[in-house]
C-alpha cells in the first residue's frame, strides 16, 4: 500500500469516518478489551497487512471535558493510528506503533499522525468559515466531535490567518480518552 495523505484517503474512499475509510482500504480495525495495557490504540503488521486495534477497555465510561464521548474519542484514535497505517509503515514492520512509548508531538511519526487524524476528521474550509466567522474553539470541536487540542492542530494547517488563543501540549493525545 502506498503512502496516503488524509486527502487522498478522502478522495479514495468517500468518507471522513476513519472506521469505514479502513475499511474501503481493506486495513483491518479490531476491537479489544483490555484494561491493564493503559493503551488506546495501536497499530501493527499482521499477516503483511497494517491493522489497527482499539482498545475498548482505556474508552469505557468515558466523557471528557470537550463535550465529547468514548465513541468520539475512538474515532480521534482509529483517525491517529490510521495515519500510522499510510504514513508509517515501514517503520511499523520494524515494531507494532504503541500509543503510551510513541504518542508525543515531539516526534515526527506522531506530528504526521495527529496532522491526518485533524484533516481526515475535520474539514478545513468548514472550520476557516467557522473561525473567521467568530465561532469559539469549544464550539467548533463540539462541532466536529474532536479534542480542542486536535482542532487546533487542524486550524494551524488547514485556516492560515485563523488566530488561536493557545498552542496544544504536544502530549495532548495520551489524555484522549483519560479527560473528565
Amino acid at each position: 500500500m502506498k503512502r496516503m495523505d488524509a486527502k487522498d484517503v478522502i478522495r479514495l474512499t468517500g468518507s471522513r469516518d476513519p472506521f469505514r475509510a479502513a475499511a474501503r482500504l481493506e486495513i483491518p480495525v479490531h476491537h479489544l478489551y483490555h484494561e491493564r495495557s493503559g493503551l488506546p490504540g495501536l497499530c501493527c503488521i499482521v499477516k503483511g497487512r497494517p491493522s489497527v486495534f482499539i482498545n475498548d477497555a482505556f474508552f469505557a465510561g468515558n466523557f471528557d471535558e470537550d463535550g465529547g464521548n468514548a465513541e468520539d474519542d475512538m474515532r480521534q484514535i482509529a483517525a491517529h493510528e490510521l495515519g500510522h497505517c499510510l504514513l508509517h509503515k515501514r517503520e511499523m514492520e520494524l515494531a507494532p506503533i504503541a500509543e503510551r512509548s510513541v504518542f508525543d508531538g515531539r516526534s515526527r511519526m506522531e506530528r504526521e499522525a495527529n496532522a491526518f487524524a485533524a484533516e481526515l476528521l475535520i474539514d478545513g474550509e468548514e472550520l476557516r468559515e467557522m473561525l473567521l466567522g467568530g465561532a469559539s474553539l469549544m464550539q467548533a470541536s463540539a462541532y466536529f466531535r474532536v479534542s480542542t487540542d486536535l482542532l487546533i492542530v487542524a486550524a494551524e494547517r488547514l485556516c492560515p490567518g485563523c488566530r488561536l488563543p493557545y498552542i496544544p501540549q504536544s502530549s495532548f493525545m495520551r489524555r484522549v480518552g483519560r479527560q473528565g
